[in-house]
């Protein structure tokens, strides 16, 4: 043996031997108190000094496996490192540490991990059942589960790729007991998720706590989408909600929302637009480039839908059908609710109440009033209350506010029932009829001398001598 170091050791036992023992025989069985370690040292001592290394064995109490730790003293002094100055540890447990003293998992690393691009960085063991975890964590500030940042101007360069080909796997799983489980943050996009699989989700957002959020999504600067749904297939969906929880929404939306295209309703049953506000009411309308006009008001608190034009109410729909306020064009108009056309009066009732099918004559002490006919040949005759027998009326004229405006719809023209009396002669259909002495009853014209003025109607309904009764009356004023 020609030894060409200080020292050189060297065994031929074969299986596992120690050819080098270094041994503390320090007393003490509390943890720390026989360490041993190898020092190395570079240079001279005092200022020439260039760095000390150690390593170091740690004893951790009588009997218990001790940890190893690599210690560097930097800079020009004569010190030699200590415990402070581990750079890289084996525990006792197996665990490996980087940048830090006691790890507590199989590698931890205190700083950044960098690796060239034709590298697997980490990749967990095949087999079992647990989910390997990729962990950064900080005491201070905001707590990462991974993180990478990438600066470079590839078409393909991502700050994270997640891939599964796994059935039911998932690409991205992120989960926080917090406020967010996942966070993208990107001048171009934040976060690129695809699905290839028929039926597949690019993006699976799920909430089990209260009032949780799936997905969060914020956009803070002016223009900005803070979800932006592209959907380039035929019969796609850029954004799906789906729901089946009680009272669940599909979708929320507090604050304006702006539809480029149609709004559809699929068919079904329950197809309905909520007002679930105190007010209960919706305002449809048309947007200028700075202010919202609105021309349509759906309420349900103040009992109409109800369209606006530059604030003036043009129209509404209430329980009492459409109103329309202003002009109507129409090629065809087509009633089915009425048989007769009428106008509104006013009718005197201090002398008998005004009821429909009475025949009612112009009010001689008030403009505009009528009065319960009660005289034979009439020429005051104005027509008959429409509304009796059923048959309800047409089309109603009047103005609001105005004198040619009233309680009681007055038949002109058209078919009404009649209140009649054949005491004054039998009625057959085709018979003229005219005003009676009875009160706001017809008779049959016997005298087409004095009933020139004064017929208000063909009868369409026979009535016996003597009778009185509702008959069906053609309504021509004459």
């Amino acid at each position: 043996l020609n030894p060409n170091k200080k020292l050189y050791v060297m065994d031929d036992i074969a299986g596992l031997a120690f050819s080098l023992k270094i041994e503390n025989h320090a007393a003490g069985d509390e943890p720390g108190e026989s360490d041993v370690g190898i020092l190395f040292s570079s240079g001279g001592s005092g200022s020439g000094d260039r760095g000390k290394g150690a390593l170091v064995y740690e004893t951790t109490g009588t009997w218990n496996r001790g940890s190893f730790h690599f210690l560097q003293e930097s800079g020009a002094n004569a010190n030699n490192p200590d415990m402070a100055d581990s750079v890289m540890t084996i525990s006792n447990s197996g665990n490996v540490g980087i940048g830090l003293r006691d790890p507590s998992s199989k590698l931890e690393v205190a700083g950044s991990i960098d690796a060239d691009v034709t590298t697997t960085l980490l990749s967990p063991l095949p087999g079992g059942d647990d989910i390997p975890e990729y962990k950064y964590s900080a005491v201070h500030g905001h707590a990462i589960g991974m993180y990478y940042s990438t600066i470079e101007t590839w078409s393909h360069c991502y700050g994270g790729y997640f891939n599964t080909s796994t059935p039911g796997g998932l690409g991205v799983y992120a989960e926080s007991t917090s406020t967010i489980g996942a966070n993208a943050n990107g001048g171009g996009s934040g976060g690129y998720f695809l699905s290839h699989p028929t039926a597949g989700y690019g993006v699976y957002a799920k909430a089990t706590g209260i009032s949780g959020k799936g997905m969060y999504a914020l956009a803070t600067r002016r223009f900005g989408q803070a979800v932006y749904g592209v959907a380039e297939g035929d019969s796609g969906i850029a954004i799906h909600g789906m729901v089946s929880g009680l009272s669940a929404r599909a979708g929320y939306f507090e604050g304006d929302v702006e539809i480029t295209g149609n709004l559809e309703l699929t068919p079904g049953t329950d197809r309905s637009i909520l007002l679930p506000d105190a007010t209960k009411t919706l305002f449809i309308g048309g947007k200028s480039s700075e202010t919202t006009v609105p021309w349509g008001i759906m309420s349900e608190s103040k009992g109409y839908i109800g369209f606006t034009v530059d604030g003036e109410d043009i129209g509404r729909i209430d329980t009492n059908g459409l109103r329309i306020t202003g002009q109507t064009t129409t090629s065809v108009l087509q009633i089915t609710g009425g048989s007769d056309l009428s106008e509104q009066f006013d009718i005197d009732d201090s002398e008998m109440f005004p009821e429909p099918g009475m025949l009612v004559s112009i009010d001689l002490e008030i403009p505009g009033r009528l009065k319960v006919s009660n005289e034979a040949y009439d020429k005051k005759v104005a027509g008959i209350i429409s509304g009796a027998g059923g048959i309800n009326t047409g089309m109603v004229m009047g103005q609001a506010d105005s004198a040619a405006d009233g309680e009681y719809p007055i038949a002109l023209t058209g078919r009404v029932y009649c209140c009649a009396d054949a005491s004054y002669g039998k009625i057959v259909p085709g018979d003229m009829l005219t005003t009676s002495p009875t009160p706001g009853y017809a008779m049959k014209v016997a005298d087409f001398q004095k009933a020139h003025g004064t017929i208000v109607g063909k009868a369409m309904q026979g009535l016996d001598k003597g009778e009185k009764g509702m008959i069906l009356v053609l309504v021509t004023l004459q």
